[in-house]
């Protein structure tokens, strides 16, 4: 099993509402839409992927899920494969599911200490950047450029690999930069280099 990143966090929380205001006040998150249309739900991020941290009611202070990022489909149903050998119970999400994780696909399943795990793949990015954060746009020739003002001496190259969904960053050129100039975000699948 290929684990590329943790990919989201979900908990409850008795005082969920006071995130709205913890979350970007004190750890600098921004708020994002909650997949699940719930009033009592805050949802956090600190990237461009909306929903990395969703706090709901609940009765007290605990993890309801760990949500796993694996590269694609083809690594996921290996995933399941494994798991099931290993006599783990697999459930498959349905589209509600799906939806309100805003993944292309996903399995979970329940450790041995009672916590919930889903492994996804093609988890939904917005490419509009939250304010203060690096963000990729594509021009008419498909090449990425920085989006916000200051990033100006950063530029950006991405790929939107067949098995990810098209509204990732779709046009990337995917071009590395020069030798010892970037760094590769594997959750992003993005190089990144100054200028």
């Amino acid at each position: 099993m290929k684990i590329m990143s943790l990919g989201y966090l979900r908990v409850e929380s008795p005082d969920a509402k006071e995130w709205a205001t913890f979350g970007p006040e004190v750890l600098g998150m921004a708020l994002t839409e909650d997949g699940r249309d719930d009033p009592d739900t805050v949802s956090l991020t600190n990237d461009d992927r909306p929903g990395r941290l969703t706090v709901t009611a609940g009765e007290r202070n605990r993890v309801r899920c760990v949500g796993w990022e694996l590269a694609d489909s083809e690594d996921l149903e290996r995933a399941a494969a494994q798991l099931t050998e290993a006599g783990v119970e697999v459930r498959r999400a349905d589209d509600a599911q799906r939806h309100a994780a805003r993944v292309r696909d996903l399995i979970s399943f329940t450790d041995p200490s009672g916590f919930t795990h889903e492994l996804f793949w093609g988890q939904l990015v917005r490419s509009a950047s939250a304010p203060g954060r690096i963000g990729t746009a594509t021009g008419a020739t498909g090449s990425c450029r920085a989006r916000t003002a200051w990033t100006a001496t950063t530029r950006t190259s991405c790929t939107a690999p067949s098995s990810r969904p098209a509204d990732w960053v779709p046009g990337c050129s995917g071009r590395a930069p020069p030798a010892g100039r970037g760094r590769w975000g594997a959750a992003t699948r993005c190089w990144t280099s100054g200028r």
